[in-house]
């Protein structure tokens, strides 16, 4: 997970605001580096899912950043 976020910072300058993921990245290691990064997280199963998107919050830009799960 480190290694996407960190690729993600390389491609738009910045960190992200917040992660949607699954249980098993909520280890230790990966707690301390969002936390230590500013990048708050939600558990998969607390989403909605909407016409096959997920919301993810609002990004640096304003704009609102989604996944497309199809």
């Amino acid at each position: 997970m480190q290694k996407q976020v960190e690729n993600y910072r390389n491609r738009f300058g910045f960190y992200p605001e917040m992660l949607v993921t699954d249980k098993i990245y909520g280890n230790r290691n990966n707690r301390a580096y969002l936390k230590e990064h500013g990048i708050i997280t939600t558990n998969i199963a607390s989403v909605t899912l909407l016409n096959g998107n997920i919301g993810l919050g609002v990004g640096h830009d304003g704009k609102i950043l989604r996944l497309w799960l199809k």
